[in-house]
């Protein structure tokens, strides 16, 4: 599944839920975070695609999701790493 699917299925989830702004950033932010090594492909001339390798991995899921909650943690001053963590399991299901 696309990037952009990830991400309005976790909106639309999140606002069906009545989440405030900030989970709701958790929650889509948990739902992207596992696609960001579609930055791979920027880089022209890439012989081995990696999108969707390791980090759609229950170790690449719990690392990424560990920078995710403190990065939130930096930047909102809030734990929000539940949120992340549904919203990682989320794009985990639906891949």
């Amino acid at each position: 599944m696309d990037w952009l699917s990830h991400y309005m299925i976790a909106f639309l989830i999140g606002r069906k839920m009545e989440l405030d702004d900030q989970k709701l950033q958790a929650f889509t932010l948990g739902a992207l975070i596992l696609d960001i090594d579609i930055i791979y492909y920027l880089f022209p001339g890439t012989i081995i695609p990696i999108h969707g390798t390791m980090t759609h991995t229950l170790l690449g899921a719990v690392l990424l999701g560990g920078i995710s909650t403190a990065a939130m943690w930096m930047w909102k001053r809030k734990f929000l790493g539940s949120w992340i963590a549904v919203g990682i399991i989320s794009h985990l299901m639906l891949d």
